[in-house]
């Protein structure tokens, strides 16, 4: 991606080799009162907010527990629900698994009979 003055930038790099590390060191930071209780299938997001500066340096800024999910822009509204989205396959998914496509198609069919029926 190049920047407005011309110059190569690249995000993703900038993100794993510089930011995520950052991340990975502020949650071992505070890995004994995360979770407390170890109880499996939990989740929590965490909104890290990072500034880059001139010498496209990350700067991180601040950690939000509770980060604002409204969809104010076309990209946020791609970005959050697909980040939504995957928190729950990592979480709810686990514990209660998708029924399979035929499954679903069979509930919807009885689901279709039954209202027949009473009609």
């Amino acid at each position: 991606m190049k920047k407005q003055d011309g110059i190569d930038f690249d995000f993703y790099r900038l993100l794993r080799d510089e930011m995520v590390p950052i991340i990975e060191t502020t949650m071992m930071s505070v890995r004994q009162k995360i979770n407390k209780n170890n109880r499996k299938f939990c989740m929590e997001i965490f909104g890290y907010d990072f500034m880059v500066d001139s010498e496209l340096c990350p700067w991180l800024i601040e950690v939000n527990t509770n980060p604002c999910l409204e969809e104010s822009n076309a990209l946020l509204r791609q970005l959050v629900p697909r980040m939504l989205d995957d928190g729950f396959k990592l979480t709810l998914d686990l514990m209660f698994p998708p029924l399979p496509a035929a499954k679903i198609a069979e509930a919807l069919g009885e689901e279709e009979s039954a209202l027949h029926t009473r009609n």
